[in-house]
């Protein structure tokens, strides 16, 4: 490669430091040819129009090509993690959600069992009594005398003049 500041002759490989023979905006790093006389596109595969090889023009496409392989790689790994990532995020909800749903229906099952507690024991009270009627009359005149006496027994203590 010619280092020097001068433009190169258009048929020969390397870069320009002062930009001649390129689009005019400074050095060219990309590795083009010094002029493009073949008429190919910067980046594309063709030959010159002589039929010669310009690895300048290869360079470019080559390494184009691997850095959209490396792009689409980088794609594919991102599209293949987000997936796994959603996935794996979608089982988490729906093992929470059917943990909740069942936690949701024990409550609710331990609810309605305290709720219905108090009907059960006055359908409870109330099929004893009609059953048994004088057991039910024995044990009520029982609990009003021992709360009777609980009750007159702490008057006992007091003077009431």
């Amino acid at each position: 490669m010619d280092n020097s500041p001068f433009p190169q002759s258009p048929g020969t490989s390397g870069t320009s430091s002062t930009g001649a023979g390129s689009s005019g905006m400074g050095s060219s790093s990309s590795g083009l040819s010094g002029g493009s006389t073949g008429g190919s596109m910067p980046g594309s595969t063709s030959a010159s129009s002589s039929g010669t090889y310009t690895p300048g023009q290869t360079s470019t496409s080559s390494s184009a090509d691997s850095m959209r392989s490396a792009t689409q790689s980088a794609e594919n790994t991102a599209h293949q993690t987000v997936d796994r990532v959603s996935a794996s995020a979608h089982d988490t909800v729906d093992r929470l959600a059917t943990s909740a749903s069942r936690l949701a229906d024990r409550l609710d099952e331990k609810t309605r069992r305290f709720t219905d507690a108090p009907l059960r024991a006055w359908d409870y009270s109330r099929n004893s009594v009609q059953e048994h009627p004088m057991q039910a009359v024995v044990a009520a005149l029982f609990v009003g005398y021992v709360m009777g006496r609980l009750s007159g027994s702490r008057r006992r203590g007091y003077d009431y003049d």
